[in-house]
């Protein structure tokens, strides 16, 4: 039968906890207990006891198994590989994992508490990771301490009822933060684009012009051109590609795959310009006729819009993200006076661009881009076109200026 006890924190705060008898260790010959705190009222201990009691006596639960949070960890992970996630998803779930270590790495997972997992959250916080971090370490927590929970290893979700915590903005600071982003890092202006693929022209590789061209010209992801096929994605007669995977590689280059893409909204159809599309059937039918039915070399053809020509063994396998910023890494070291991006800050450009445009609203070049929401592309999107309202603010004062001259 359980015990129960009133006890007082360290800030003076008047909690219950009770105290189980679970019998004699057979490993040790020891008598073992478990005691669970932080009950509110002595009611609430006394069901959370009576709970815990009937579980044992229907081997719902068992104090048998002790483990390391970190093996917990790893026995989650595996479990969750086996339910169709993809590749990219267990790879988040590692790197949160990773962070989780750091507080309960070497904790045995019954001695971690309500308390040090707020604290964990809390600490992230002041350490200013970003909130979608944040939630994204939590979720991996939760799944694990449930998991651990229903197997037995743990006698709650210490995850549940536990917040993130969050900064709240006043209106002045919201203000200065519009008023400081700096974009000029985010995205190429018109003349910067024309440098970089004249650039990408002159001194990139056979692919390389044609690839960021593209990559400008559609918005699209690096990972999503990786993955493109010639003969399934394209449409010239619509002058249409469609976006329904994307690449992923963990590991030497045998073992880049095509996966699903990021999100639902990532799979699209992006109307293209003509030029573009042009330029694409020029690019396959050089492929063909000088790569893949080169007589004198081997090539594993793949279907893959832009595909490995240099290597010896990889002959037509796809690129991998990596590549696509090596690539660009090398152009921008011949022009050593344009300010450095990645591939994916191409997509920044496309938004600019798009801004530009007349008729373009927020609503419409996110679902270009595959996004449901995202705060650069609405930061770039109001940039350039508070910009245009200016201009368009000059103007009207131009046109004004005699009427308010007459007297």
């Amino acid at each position: 039968m359980a015990s129960i006890q009133q006890y007082t924190t360290k800030d003076g705060q008047k909690l219950w906890l009770f105290k189980l008898y679970l019998g004699i260790d057979p490993g040790t010959g020891k008598r073992k207990g478990t005691t669970k705190r932080g009950f509110r009222t002595e009611k609430e201990a006394n069901e959370a006891a009576a709970d815990l009691e009937y579980k044992l006596r229907n081997n719902e639960v068992t104090y048998s198994k002790t483990m390391l949070f970190k093996d917990l960890a790893d026995e989650w992970l595996e479990y969750y590989s086996t339910m169709n996630k993809k590749a990219s998803s267990v790879r988040v779930r590692r790197h949160c994992i990773n962070n989780l270590n750091k507080y309960f790495g070497y904790l045995q997972t019954r001695a971690i508490t309500k308390k040090k997992y707020q604290d964990m959250l809390e600490d992230l916080h002041t350490q200013e990771y970003k909130y979608n971090s944040i939630n994204s370490i939590h979720s991996t927590g939760k799944m694990i301490f449930q998991y651990a929970k229903n197997h037995g290893i743990a006698l709650e979700d210490v995850s549940l009822g536990t917040i993130i915590p969050r900064s709240s903005l006043t209106v002045e600071e919201i203000e200065n933060k519009m008023r400081e982003a700096d974009l000029s890092g985010e995205f190429y202006e018109k003349a910067e684009l024309a440098t970089f693929l004249n650039a990408a022209k002159k001194f990139g590789e056979w692919q390389d012009f044609t690839i960021f061209t593209l990559l400008v010209y559609s918005g699209m992801r690096p990972g999503e051109l990786c993955a493109l096929n010639k003969d399934k994605d394209l449409d010239f007669e619509k002058n249409q590609i469609t976006i329904t995977k994307t690449i992923y590689q963990d590991g030497p280059i045998s073992t880049i795959m095509v996966t699903p893409p990021k999100t639902e909204e990532s799979i699209r159809v992006i109307d293209m310009d003509p030029a573009i599309m042009t330029l694409l059937k020029q690019h396959i039918e050089w492929h063909q006729s000088y790569h893949i039915k080169a007589p004198h070399q081997t090539y594993n053809e793949q279907g893959f819009l832009f595909a490995r020509t240099n290597s010896k063994t990889y002959r037509g396998y796809p690129f991998a993200v990596g590549d696509i910023d090596n690539k660009m890494e090398r152009i921008l070291k011949k022009v050593p006076d344009l300010k450095s991006l990645t591939p994916h800050k191409l997509r920044h450009t496309h938004t600019s661009l798009l801004a530009e445009s007349e008729g373009a609203n927020i609503e419409a070049i996110m679902s270009r881009l595959g996004h449901k929401d995202d705060r650069t592309t609405r930061l770039i999107y109001m940039h350039v076109t508070n910009h245009r309202k200016e201009r368009l603010s000059k103007n009207f004062s131009e046109v004004m200026k005699d009427f308010l001259t007459i007297s």
